[in-house]
């Protein structure tokens, strides 16, 4: 990824609690576009800035979910992929109504995912 970075696992997600109680992870991933980018996934660096994202956007019924290994984040984003997602954001947060975050195209990211035998940085 051109401008990327390295990420310490976990990263983490959001879902919707109940959707996830009821049909598990992909079913509970909430669907955002951006008019930049299009549909796209939130991931971040640290729950804390998730839960700040879901507090600060005022998504209810939504919590912070770790995603803590490479086979489950190319899974995710494999599985996203094939149903439109075209992007991720990376530590998105919301400032005046407008999307901030790094976003890159989903297949970059999921190129850029190391095999699971490789040591995480």
């Amino acid at each position: 990824m051109d401008g990327g970075f390295f990420a310490e696992l976990p990263v983490w997600t959001i879902v919707s609690v109940r959707a996830f109680k009821q049909h598990g992870l992909l079913p509970s991933l909430p669907k955002m576009v951006s008019p930049t980018v299009g549909v796209f996934l939130p991931i971040f660096t640290d729950d804390d800035l998730a839960e700040s994202f879901i507090e600060r956007s005022k998504l209810n019924g939504m919590a912070a979910l770790a995603l803590a290994t490479p086979r489950a984040i190319r899974t995710v984003l494999t599985e996203l992929e094939s149903k439109g997602c075209s992007h991720v954001s990376f530590d998105l947060s919301i400032f005046s109504e407008q999307n901030l975050g790094r976003f890159y195209p989903i297949r970059e990211v999921i190129e850029a995912v190391p095999g699971d035998n490789r040591q995480q940085k």
